[in-house]
């Protein structure tokens, strides 16, 4: 697995980043903080226990990006140990083209529209996301157009990752996967992001390229029974 990220602007609670991801098998997925996990629906699995999966690693070779409005590049070499994607400046509803020159897997390119920070979101921010083994834990948003939401939740070295189209207006961790994750009493974090992007399959390799701007609740919360 590769995972690149820089972020253009974060104030602790609001970021903006471009990421390039890929995974290995039917059954693997990259999660965005770079962990390989397991597919489960539409979320992404992975428990402190599976640490020795992200020895998995796929060379997507020379990548290159491109703010296509902007006609802003930037380059960088094959991307390796978890190094950042080469970083262009986006905002909303710009075009970014990734390019990689191919290596490990054949050469290919990606596009992704840079997409609006989350709104509307229910419950609050700034009073946590309640989150328990009983009913699992939704966010509520207002819906934005395109593209997906994706709500991270994260301790002690396990997370999980759902995401679910934009226009539904809300994203939900399944109690399962929650339970499947985290022990009760565990402190969670908890990211909701507004991600737009393509993916790609190369032989037994997906590749996926985002851009994603992205909200913390930034108090975090003790998983529940």
């Amino acid at each position: 697995m590769r995972l690149g990220q820089q972020n253009a602007y974060s104030d602790g609670s609001m970021s903006v980043s471009s990421l390039f991801r890929a995974s290995l098998g039917a059954s693997g997925c990259a999660m965005s903080t770079g962990a390989v996990g397991t597919r489960v629906g539409a979320c992404c699995l992975w428990r402190a226990s599976d640490a020795s999966t992200a020895a998995d690693h796929v060379s997507p070779g020379k990548l290159a990006v491109e703010n296509v409005a902007r006609g802003a590049k930037n380059e960088s070499d094959d991307v390796r140990h978890n190094h950042t994607v080469p970083w262009v400046p986006w905002s909303l509803a710009e075009a970014v083209e990734l390019r990689a020159a191919g290596a490990a897997i054949a050469s290919f390119s990606l596009r992704a529209t840079g997409p609006a920070f989350p709104s509307g979101v229910t419950p609050a921010l700034a009073g946590g996301l309640p989150v328990s083994r009983t009913n699992g834990a939704r966010v509520a948003f207002a819906p934005a157009g395109g593209g997906f939401a994706e709500l991270l939740l994260l301790a002690n070295g396990s997370g999980v990752e759902c995401r679910a189209p934009d226009a539904t207006g809300e994203v939900v961790v399944p109690p399962s996967l929650v339970t499947e994750a985290f022990e009760q009493d565990v402190d969670v974090y908890a990211l909701l992001a507004k991600v737009d992007g393509e993916q790609r399959r190369e032989g037994n390799v997906d590749a996926t390229f985002e851009l994603s701007a992205q909200v913390n609740f930034p108090k975090p919360t003790k998983v529940l029974p």
